[in-house]
């Protein structure tokens, strides 16, 4: 992996690192829709940095989510769950920002984002045992 793209996917595990925490803080106050929001975009963040490792990048989200499922599920480098996880995340955040009056109880909220901490910190785990150039 070239220094360009190891610098890129830990910028993109930081970006990763935030939606944790901005999706805790929204949990915390109430925000049940948009701490979905922040899981999935965790969760979307440590699998582009994912990605980056391998020199792909997409401009879609589905693209992302296919090759994080190619490159790193079905190759047991990530538990098939994450890929699971990845796709309802997807979903859901879906359901919050394109439904009008979308209905996400609070605890449906923080269990989507444990799962989005999970990924997240299996993503870093992950990238730490990547070899970067040099």
């Amino acid at each position: 992996m070239s220094e360009g793209s190891r610098e890129r996917a830990l910028q993109w595990m930081e970006r990763a690192e935030a939606a944790v925490r901005q999706g805790e803080l929204a949990l915390r106050e109430g925000d049940c829709e948009l701490a979905v929001n922040r899981a999935y975009y965790a969760a979307f963040y440590a699998a582009t940095a994912l990605l980056e490792t391998r020199g792909l990048q997409t401009s879609r989200h589905s693209a992302t989510l296919r090759l994080f499922g190619r490159e790193f599920v079905e190759q047991g480098l990530m538990a098939g769950s994450h890929g699971k996880t990845l796709n309802v995340l997807f979903r859901e955040r879906q359901k919050v920002d394109y439904t009008p009056a979308p209905d996400v109880a609070g605890a449906q909220a923080a269990e989507h984002l444990h799962s989005a901490r999970e990924f997240v910190a299996d993503a870093e785990a992950l990238l730490g045992n990547i070899p970067g150039e040099g």
